[in-house]
C-alpha cells in the first residue's frame, strides 16, 4: 500500500509470533524432521521444506530468493522487503517460552520465532529508530480450549492492541 501509493495508508503493522525468516523456517523444518520428536510436527515440517523449496528452491542455491521473499533474513540482515515501513509504527508480539517449546517440541531458543523476531525487531530499530515496538508476552499464551501454547493469538492483549491500532 505505502509503495504504490495507494489512497488508503496503514498507520502501523504488527505480527503475532508470526515466522518471520523463511531461511531459518526452512532449517528449523529440516532440524525437526531429523529430531523426529513429534509426528505431527514432523508432518508440518515435511510440508514445509517441500512448499519452500518449491517456492524458492534449496536455500544453499537460491538464498536470494529467501531473502526476496521474507520479511528479514537473519543470516544476511536482510530487511530491504521492510524498508516503505521505515517511517510508521511496527509492533512485534512473541511469547519466548522455552519451557514450554522444549517440553512440546524439542525446540531450543534458537529455533523459535521469538528469536527472530527479537533479532528483527534489533536490526529495525537500529535502520528505523525508535518507531519498533517488541513485546514479549509471558504466560498469555492459551487455545480457545483452555490448552496453554505460546504460538497463539491469544498472548496479545487485545485492548492494548486496538488503542495503539486508533492511535496517530
Amino acid at each position: 500500500m505505502i509503495e504504490s501509493e495507494s489512497e488508503v495508508q496503514p498507520n502501523g503493522v504488527f505480527i503475532v509470533d508470526s515466522p518471520v525468516d523463511l531461511l531459518r523456517l526452512y532449517k528449523n523444518a529440516w532440524r525437526n524432521i531429523e529430531r523426529n520428536f513429534l509426528p505431527s510436527s514432523v508432518q508440518e515440517s515435511e510440508m514445509l521444506v517441500n512448499t519452500l523449496e518449491s517456492a524458492f528452491g534449496k536455500p544453499e542455491d537460491s538464498i536470494k530468493q529467501y531473502e526476496e521473499n521474507a520479511p528479514y533474513t537473519s543470516q544476511t540482515h536482510h530487511n530491504e522487503n521492510l524498508a516503505d515501513l521505515k517511517d510508521i509504527k511496527i509492533r512485534l508480539y512473541t511469547e519466548p517460552d522455552t519451557v514450554w517449546w522444549k517440553q512440546n517440541r524439542q525446540h531450543d531458543y534458537e529455533d523459535m520465532n521469538a528469536y527472530f523476531i527479537e533479532k528483527m525487531a534489533d536490526d529495525l530499530t537500529e535502520a528505523f529508530g525508535d518507531n519498533v515496538e517488541l513485546i514479549a508476552t509471558k504466560n498469555r499464551g492459551y487455545r480457545a480450549n483452555g490448552n496453554h501454547h505460546p504460538h497463539s493469538w491469544s498472548i496479545v492483549e487485545v485492548d492494548d492492541l486496538v488503542q495503539w491500532m486508533t492511535e496517530d
